[in-house]
């Protein structure tokens, strides 16, 4: 799985753009490049793929300096609820 952002210069979010800072009055367009690559399912673990998913992340972001910011790491998503539909047939 995989998503690019981009964060435009004038975006109210873009750390770039400060009104305070006489060097960030004017912002710079920031790219972020997600990578998520889940792990197959564990079948000595029966939450896996339901109640859990892990795998390898990646994130590159470019704008920010003049080189790559690369990160990289391990992820653990949990789910909190076994619910699959808000107030299922109540009004």
């Amino acid at each position: 799985m995989s998503k690019n952002i981009k964060l435009a210069k004038d975006h109210p979010n873009n750390p770039f753009l400060h009104k305070y800072h006489p060097d960030h009055r004017i912002g710079r367009d920031i790219y972020r490049y997600l990578y998520m690559k889940i792990d197959e399912t564990d079948e000595n673990d029966p939450l896996a793929g339901i109640f859990n998913f892990k795998g390898d992340y990646e994130e590159n972001i470019l704008g920010i300096h003049k080189y790559p910011i690369i990160l990289k790491g391990r992820f653990l998503l949990e789910r909190v609820s076994g619910v699959y539909v808000i107030n299922d047939g109540k009004k």
